[in-house]
């Protein structure tokens, strides 16, 4: 109520006024009546009032997901398995991927060492199968393109652009397919 009060408060100062009144009187370039403010201050308000979801343009990929299969099919080469821990997190125009590739946990670090000492056989089966890489995204049409800005692999912040074509079933599952179509990322909403 106090925004109605505080609108007609603000219509009446911005309306044409009468040279009369002892208030600043509004520029002589404004002609329109009284009522044209108090309509359209009106229609503002309506405007401001309107559940957030009607008005919204939210991206159908925003929210936290987690990759449920990952599929590849490329000729007689075909797989598919549910990855190891991972996580997408995608705002309005961010995102972020967190991956461990392939079907079997990663192997601790040794006691006693870190990742700075322990030997390169152990370094490569505890960190080649992490991926990580987060950027910004644009939706055109039924495509995300995606642009690494910080990548675990420093060649992927080149300004390459990475293109999948996206469905969604429901609000709950996101499917990305690349445009050769032999990878297909099925994620399930966490929130």
């Amino acid at each position: 109520m106090k925004k109605i009060l505080g609108l007609f408060a603000l219509a009446e100062m911005l309306s044409p006024k009468n040279t009369s009144d002892e208030r600043t009187s509004f520029p002589e370039f404004v002609t329109l009546p009284k009522a044209y403010f108090y309509v359209m201050f009106l229609a503002l308000f309506a405007a401001g009032c309107q559940n957030e979801s009607e008005l919204s343009s939210e991206s159908p990929i925003v929210g936290v997901w987690k990759m449920s299969n990952y599929a590849f099919a490329d000729g007689d080469t075909s797989f598919s398995y549910v990855p190891q821990p991972n996580l997408m997190i995608c705002t309005e125009k961010y995102y972020s991927v967190e991956t461990v590739n392939g079907t079997k946990p990663r192997p601790l670090i040794p006691d006693g060492k870190t990742r700075r000492t322990i030997s390169d056989e152990e370094r490569i089966a505890i960190l080649v199968p992490y991926t990580s890489f987060s950027g910004t995204y644009e939706i055109e049409g039924d495509s995300v393109v995606s642009t690494p800005l910080v990548a675990l692999t420093p060649n992927s912040m080149q300004g390459v652009k990475m293109k999948y074509h996206f469905k969604t079933e429901g609000d709950t599952t996101l499917i990305l397919k690349t445009a050769s179509g032999n990878l297909t990322l099925t994620y399930q909403k966490l929130e």
